[in-house]
């Protein structure tokens, strides 16, 4: 069997498409002017101090709603960086910079977010893997730590930290050298492996008990947040959020996969969703914030209402389901099965299923344009993007299932005439990438290695223009749906400047910044 891994196809890819956005009518997309642009080609460029590592996965980014301050995740710590305004960059007074460490996670670092509206507070979630605490036996007083981990952090009102890191190691080997001449007084001599274990003992329990009073208890939470797919955590006004209690149960089985209500302002949990038994892979609020959908690998994708809790849906499917997305006026929701098929309900008409298309394998990267007409999907083939023209969907006849795959309703029309003014969703753009460039011997299992990373349309102000990264490359593509132009942003060198994480549109600026694993890039359209 071949042997073939994700760097080597990195190295072996070049981009080249098959389908470049076509239409229908056999157009496909064109270079704007000045594209694609390459690495060093940007309007501004704000380096990490500590470049993000390829084990960092996750949303571990977030710019503030202001867009001054940008929190980026790395291990187990986060850094904060300021983003000096055009002004403050034109006059010289002021480049990004890192401003605050913060430290008090003891797990791996999955999520970091900005509080909406609120431009000093984040929270942030990581969870840690095997028993860390398994030496503290039945007669110790110290309770295992958890697993799972959230924490809130207030930016103004950080304590600053008595001692670092490197002097809990210093007291630690201080320690282990009182412990050994003292032993050695009594003519007993311990091995190194004892001295190891008795030093890393020592500095693991002070390290504990440093982050204990660096981090408030009203501050963490023993939970888990969604960072899978573009789930958002919080609700649209930004003062509720939605977590999973406890550690991680298992996945893949059958366990209780419960989701909380979190007052950001109180600071309490103020309900509960119950129902689900395997892993919850994506959680949205509508628009209004009444509802809350979650999508699981439990076979359902269930619709629940926030203030009583209740389950007001359930869409049962053949497979685990992997993402959602509420239509822009909180009618329609999408969601995603992991065996290909994709499919939008209609909320506001009791769940009613109004339109289905077999995608013929998972897609986890997807987007609603917020005028409603385009849905964007992103599959695990050639990197592959689909854009369909859902528009009819908001005008269905009350009994009819559109499915696309066959262009028929599930009732037969009257006439031929009727069947064809009714309208229906159908695929507006298709992008397609070529993998002839790899070799011979891996081309029939590495296409399904080229799957969409991301992809989202930006806001309205900018157009009707839709990004996406793919896993095989460092590089960001922007579409224009309404011009057909394509812009480029591309890492040509061949130097490691880590994963692609995301993008960000910045109105105050009107720029588009991409976030790398070694820093920020801010780009002019």
């Amino acid at each position: 069997m071949v042997s073939y891994s994700g760097d080597q196809l990195r190295k072996d890819f070049v981009y080249s498409t098959s389908k470049d956005y076509v239409t229908p009518s056999g157009e496909s997309a064109h270079y704007v002017q000045g594209h694609p642009k390459s690495f060093g080609d940007e309007l501004t460029y704000i380096p990490f101090e500590k470049k993000v590592g390829k084990r960092d996965y996750g949303p571990l980014w977030s710019f503030n709603h202001t867009h001054t301050l940008f929190a980026s995740g790395t291990g187990k710590d986060i850094h904060i960086y300021t983003i000096p305004s055009r002004h403050e960059e034109a006059e010289g007074i002021e480049k990004g910079k890192l401003i605050q460490t913060l430290s008090g996670h003891t797990g791996r670092l999955h999520l970091v977010s900005f509080i909406p509206g609120q431009s000093n507070r984040l929270v942030s979630f990581s969870e840690q893997y095997g028993y860390p605490d398994s030496d503290l036996d039945e007669k110790s007083k110290l309770k295992p730590k958890p697993k799972s981990e959230i924490i809130f952090w207030d930016l103004d009102n950080i304590k600053s930290p008595s001692i670092t890191d490197q002097d809990i190691l210093t007291t630690s080997k201080k320690g282990l050298e009182s412990i050994s001449d003292h032993l050695q007084s009594l003519d007993f001599n311990i091995t190194p492996e004892t001295k190891e274990e008795i030093e890393q003992t020592v500095y693991k329990l002070l390290s504990r008990e440093h982050i204990d009073q660096l981090i408030p208890s009203d501050s963490k939470i023993n939970g888990r947040l969604t960072a899978h797919f573009g789930s958002p955590i919080f609700n649209n006004k930004g003062d509720k959020m939605v977590y999973m209690p406890g550690d991680r149960p298992k996945s893949n089985g059958d366990d209780k996969w419960d989701l909380c209500l979190y007052d950001i302002t109180t600071r309490k949990t103020i309900q509960s969703f119950i129902g689900h038994r395997d892993a919850i892979m994506w959680i949205g609020f509508s628009p209004d914030d009444t509802l809350l959908a979650s999508v699981a690998w439990d076979k359902s994708i269930r619709i629940w209402d926030v203030d009583n809790g209740e389950e007001k849906y359930k869409f049962e499917t053949e497979n685990q389901n992997w993402a959602g997305k509420w239509s822009f006026d909180g009618k329609f929701f999408f969601g995603t099965c992991g065996s290909g098929p994709i499919r939008i309900w209609n909320i506001d008409q009791g769940g009613q299923l109004v339109w289905e298309y077999n995608y013929k394998e998972w897609c986890r990267a997807i987007d609603w344009s917020l005028d409603g007409k385009y849905l964007a999907l992103g599959g695990k083939g050639n990197g592959k993007i689909i854009v369909f023209n859902v528009g009819s969907i908001f005008h269905p006849s009350d009994s009819d299932v559109i499915d696309s795959n066959t262009l028929m309703t599930t009732e037969q029309p009257e006439s031929i005439e009727q069947e064809q003014e009714k309208p229906k969703p159908f695929i507006a753009f298709e992008r397609t990438l070529d993998i002839s460039s790899l070799p011979k011997d891996v081309v029939s299992f590495a296409g399904s290695m080229i799957s969409i990373g991301s992809l989202s349309f930006l806001p309205p102000s900018t157009g009707l223009k839709l990004v996406s990264n793919t896993g095989a490359e460092s590089a960001i593509e922007m579409f224009d749906l309404e011009t057909k132009g394509k812009r480029r942003f591309v890492q040509k060198n061949e130097d490691d400047l880590g994963q692609v994480r995301g993008w960000e549109w910045l109105e105050e600026r009107k720029e588009f910044v991409t976030v790398h694993g070694d820093g920020l890039r801010f780009w002019n359209l």
